[in-house]
């Protein structure tokens, strides 16, 4: 179903009879009412309570002012865009047809372990993707932190150049790190419903598809073909991306 998607705990993932849980009791076990945000049937988050600490900052398994760091980055993308935190470092839309990762803001890195990213979701529902089987952690891959399993691909855009990797330059102080925005659903997508206009740099797609990326007045900047990265869109189209077809 549209909307929905499940979140297996790395237990269950290691043996038969594991408790699979919604992601919204998921939410409600771990980040509360009263301490993350929650969203509303907006896809807003509503306002929390003051004087409690936010799980997800524990989660991250950061140094305390890092996660801070982390989670007020995770907080302004809520503010402004909606979505449910997922993860120490995601953000996901529709059922999780669209996730926003952040990096890490200690090392600049996009995560890549399944517990800090909640890639344990079903694949997405969008037209086109249909019939795929549940993914576990131990299916789930990533090329530049940009996942695929052997049933399902997502395209992805980085905030910076080389996916993201030299965005901190070893300062061990790297601020939100670069943010990544990845996709697995067919047709047009428009980045700036999830703030993500105008400021791409690298790409991957991890689809069989085509994509084909546009700027704001519909002229064609570059296509991907399936299966390739590049690492720099290059200067003449840097930060120009506004909406892109996956073709399939």
């Amino acid at each position: 179903m549209r909307g929905r998607f499940t979140i297996v705990p790395r237990a269950a993932a290691a043996g038969a009879g594991g408790v699979v849980l919604a992601a919204a009791l998921l939410l409600a076990a771990g980040p509360t009412a009263s301490a993350a945000p929650a969203s509303t049937g907006s896809g807003a988050p509503t306002a929390t309570s003051s004087g409690s600490p936010n799980p997800w900052t524990a989660k991250s398994g950061l140094p305390p002012a890092a996660a801070k760091r982390l989670q007020a980055a995770i907080d302004t993308q809520l503010a402004a865009h909606g979505g449910t935190q997922i993860s120490p470092y995601e953000v996901a839309y529709h059922g999780g047809d669209v996730v926003m990762v952040f990096a890490n803001p200690v090392t600049g890195a996009l995560p890549t372990s399944d517990a800090d990213r909640a890639e344990t979701r079903q694949p997405p529902t969008g037209a086109g993707r249909p019939g795929a089987a549940a993914v576990s952690p131990l299916t789930t891959s990533y090329r530049y932190g940009c996942p695929y399993t052997s049933t399902t691909g997502w395209t992805c855009f980085y905030q910076n150049i080389d996916f993201n990797h030299n965005s901190c330059s070893g300062s061990g102080s790297c601020g939100d790190g670069g943010r990544m925005l990845e996709f697995a659903t067919c047709g047009r997508q428009d980045l700036s419903t999830y703030g993500f206009s105008e400021q791409t740099t690298s790409w991957v797609n991890n689809t069989s598809s085509y994509v084909t990326v546009y700027d704001v007045n519909n002229s064609l900047l570059w296509s991907e073909p399936p299966g390739n990265a590049s690492s720099y869109v290059g200067s003449a189209d840097n930060d120009k991306a506004d909406n892109f077809w996956l073709i399939c």
